[in-house]
């Protein structure tokens, strides 16, 4: 019979996604050495489609197969990547390819937390947008990112009741904007734009990143122990076992 895992509280003094997601990475399998120490952190109100083997511009909805498997293939692509995550919907008929590499991460953040650890890669140096600036931090010092895309991801609604729209406003994402800028010279400018999926929030600063400078102005490609060629996916099991 299989254990259930360990259930952690954060503590009081721990507030907001940036420092909480900093805390798990801070405990998660901490002082294990004897293999690599994988996490995955996920929005709490995500949905789940899977592409269709007869039309792949297409979905379907997702099975509680398709999402244990999504999970075996985080955790494989995880030996070869210190940062994995799932294509959103938004978007996800364009491209068909099994995965993409070295791009935006979203909703579904997968980690190997021994890297974060040991290159001192924070989320709690920025109050919001941490989850660009990790991914950043980690293309920027040789880390290549790849994104599962035979199953996408999204949520009912942006700025939803709770997580960091109980702190988040239009000035405090024009800060952060503002602040992401000054840490990563790739980022050429901001921007304003209008969000059609939060109407409350007629605008709000934004950046435009190219992921694909940041991995270029990494001085070398990091190669994980036991890593594939840097950069290439070798597939998981959702390549064989995702469709129907």
């Amino acid at each position: 019979m299989r254990q259930s895992g360990q259930v952690l509280r954060t503590p009081p003094e721990i507030d907001g996604i940036g420092p909480t997601r900093q805390w798990i990475i801070e405990r998660v399998n901490y002082g294990r050495y004897d293999k690599p120490t994988k996490v995955v952190m996920l929005d709490d109100d995500l949905v789940f489609a899977t592409r269709r083997e007869d039309e792949p511009t297409k979905f379907r909805n997702s099975t509680p197969e398709d999402i244990t498997i999504l999970f075996s293939d985080i955790e494989h692509y995880l030996d070869n990547f210190a940062h994995v995550g799932v294509y959103y919907r938004e978007g996800g008929n364009r491209d068909t390819a099994h995965t993409v590499v070295n791009t935006r991460l979203l909703r579904i953040l997968a980690y190997r937390a021994d890297v974060l650890r040991d290159r001192n890669i924070r989320f709690d140096r920025m109050e919001l947008m941490e989850d660009f600036d990790v991914t950043l931090q980690l293309l920027e010092q040789g880390y290549p990112n790849v994104k599962i895309n035979w199953i996408v991801h999204n949520q009912r609604s942006s700025n939803a009741p709770g997580g960091c729209s109980t702190y988040r406003t239009i000035e405090k994402q024009g800060e952060a904007a503002n602040r992401l800028e000054q840490l990563h010279p790739q980022i050429r400018s901001c921007r304003r734009k209008t969000d059609k999926n939060c109407l409350e929030w007629q605008s709000e600063k934004d950046v435009r990143i190219s992921w694909k400078n940041a991995i270029d102005s990494a001085p070398a490609i990091a190669v994980l122990d036991n890593g594939t060629e840097p950069g290439h996916a070798q597939e998981g099991p959702g390549a064989t076992e995702a469709v129907e």
